[in-house]
């Protein structure tokens, strides 16, 4: 329709729309070509608050094939046009967003650089959200720096904070990370409880990214509850789905949990063998926090793959 009216703004719109879907569903190859479409024509037409949403979903597409600085590199400039229209909500947004992927490469000061920058920024929004993504990049710094119980106040907040406004998908994700929160914790009943309900709403929905996330999660709780052979087969789904979507950050994290599930059942060549490559695949694409990781897992394992021994 808007093509036939040669309506620009409207099928800039469309087609972000579609790429929004196909993204999230994780056929990436094909929300990326829509994304490039809809940056064409809103850099033909001028329109700026547009452009910069269409950036960030690019983005948000080399995010999830693990291109991290193509992904930065759209995100910058998406920043840069909310901050010259004087969009604080969206800005906040796409700044919590660069953080995720700066946590991605390890650099956690950046992380926590930009995330209190768009916490500072969500103080001129409108919005009554209280920057819950910014709440969900903060507890998932604060896990990864061992701060257990402040990383789940975080989480906690962010869900409810998603509920009160009725957005579903972003829920799910803060709910993702509050059950990482509980297994971190070593509660694996309150670990279980999350994991039931956020398994409730994936029946109903296509959300390839949230369902790998929450294998993995799932996976790693099934471990620790002692259910080897479980988790491992759910890992490896994981493992088949990430890399039939590439998803590329997911993969590694799915492979990492591989490993790490290998070592509980004593399988240390097999863990040492799904870490190094882990580390290896991680390392060649800039994925430090899974490099930082992988390396000390297989630390733990006390060998690496043919039997030889860390340094």
């Amino acid at each position: 329709l808007f093509r036939s009216l040669k309506d620009k703004a409207g099928i800039a719109g469309t087609l972000g729309n579609m790429a929004d879907v196909l993204y999230l569903t994780g056929r990436l190859s094909a929300a990326a070509k829509m994304w490039d479409e809809a940056i064409a024509i809103d850099r033909e037409i001028g329109s700026e608050e547009f452009l910069a949403l269409a950036l960030s979903g690019k983005g948000d597409v080399f995010a999830a094939e693990g291109r991290l600085a193509p992904a930065r590199k759209h995100y910058d400039e998406a920043v840069a046009i909310y901050r010259k229209i004087d969009m604080a909500f969206e800005r906040a947004s796409v700044l919590n967003k660069l953080a995720a992927v700066r946590m991605d490469q390890g650099d956690l000061v950046a992380t926590f650089r930009l995330s209190d920058q768009a916490r500072q920024v969500q103080t001129q929004s409108v919005s009554s959200d209280g920057n819950a993504e910014g709440d969900v990049v903060a507890a998932r710094l604060l896990l990864e720096q061992g701060k257990r119980f402040e990383a789940q106040s975080h989480a906690r907040t962010a869900v409810q904070r998603f509920h009160d406004h009725h957005w579903a998908m972003n829920e799910i994700t803060a709910r993702l990370v509050l059950a990482r929160c509980w297994l971190a914790e070593g509660k694996l009943a309150e670990t279980q409880a999350e994991l039931h309900g956020i398994a409730a709403f994936l029946k109903r929905s296509q959300n390839q990214l949230l369902r790998i996330d929450f294998l993995i999660t799932a996976a790693r709780t099934q471990a620790a509850s002692g259910e080897i052979v479980e988790s491992l087969e759910t890992v490896k789904t994981a493992l088949k789905e990430s890399a039939r979507c590439g998803l590329v950050g997911s993969h590694l994290e799915a492979l990492l949990a591989k490993g790490e599930i290998e070592m509980k059942a004593n399988n240390s060549s097999a863990a040492a063998i799904d870490l190094a490559t882990a580390q290896h695949q991680a390392e060649a694409i800039g994925y430090g926090l899974i490099v930082a990781k992988a390396a000390k897992a297989l630390r733990d394992t006390g060998k690496r793959p043919g039997g030889a021994s860390p340094e």
